[in-house]
């Protein structure tokens, strides 16, 4: 992956130390990029949370908005998969913080109940210096854009898609 990113940037006129972030995009290098990633290997899940349908008083915090969120979606991962996953997560503070703890911890306690299955790995990485992070970050915001009818990219990612949810599930989305 990194080999590819290094090879994209040349492609659409980046420097060395640029770091694929869907905001960072025009609309022409998106395209390319989504194109020049389509010949990688890779899968994605993906939750959409309607935020104006979110109620509970735990969704108003960040950091019980993040844990809740991410459980969520590896819940319904880990139905789909089997055997050992290793899951790594865009940092969402300073590395070793205490919620970095916290959330790592939450995350295995919150996973345990899949018998033949096992999150073996769980950590945190500065998405600077991770190309898998930067990856999620383009499917996120493809899915985004298109959910704010600000453009339409989701036919270069479609064929990798294993899932996606839209929670609370009763919510009417177009995607």
């Amino acid at each position: 992956m990194d080999k590819k990113f290094q090879y994209i940037k040349g492609l659409i006129n980046k420097s060395n130390d640029f770091e694929f972030k869907s905001g960072k995009l025009n609309t022409k290098e998106y395209i390319k990029v989504l194109r020049e990633l389509s010949a990688v290997d890779y899968e994605y899940y993906s939750v959409c949370f309607v935020k104006e349908k979110l109620y509970s008083d735990g969704f108003k915090f960040p950091k019980s908005f993040y844990k809740y969120a991410f459980s969520y979606l590896i819940k319904n991962l880990m139905d789909y998969l089997g055997g050992q996953v290793n899951l790594y997560f865009d940092q969402y503070s300073n590395k070793n913080s205490e919620f970095e703890k916290e959330f790592l911890n939450y995350i295995q306690k919150h996973n345990l109940e899949y018998p033949f299955k096992k999150i073996e790995n769980t950590d945190m990485f500065n998405s600077q210096n991770e190309p898998f992070i930067q990856l999620a970050d383009l499917i996120s915001g493809v899915i985004k854009y298109k959910l704010k009818k600000k453009s339409n990219l989701m036919s270069y990612i479609d064929e990798k898609q294993i899932g996606l949810k839209v929670f609370p599930e009763e919510s009417e989305i177009d995607l």
